[in-house]
């Protein structure tokens, strides 16, 4: 019964953004959502669901060059990698 409860308030995706539900607003704390604008390119941003917030849309291409950087910097030990 109880996972019934939140089963509803899933919705049906068009697209499966790489980075949805990632990412929280810096200014505000709000999600991050992807967009395709021109049936072309994907740009993501805040949902605004806490009122109107002024941060500007980033492309996806600045999110995985920022991704990649700081997975890029991630180092794990031989004990933890066994």
């Amino acid at each position: 019964m109880m996972d019934g409860r939140n089963a509803s308030k899933h919705r049906r995706v068009k697209h499966d953004f790489a980075f949805s539900g990632l990412i929280a607003c810096g200014h505000c704390g709000c999600s991050i959502v992807g967009e395709i604008k021109k049936q072309r390119y994907i740009y993501y941003h805040c949902t605004g669901y806490k009122g109107k917030c002024d941060e500007p849309y980033v492309r996806e291409e600045v999110l995985e060059e920022k991704f990649g950087a700081l997975l890029g910097r991630l180092v794990f030990d031989d004990d933890v990698l066994d």
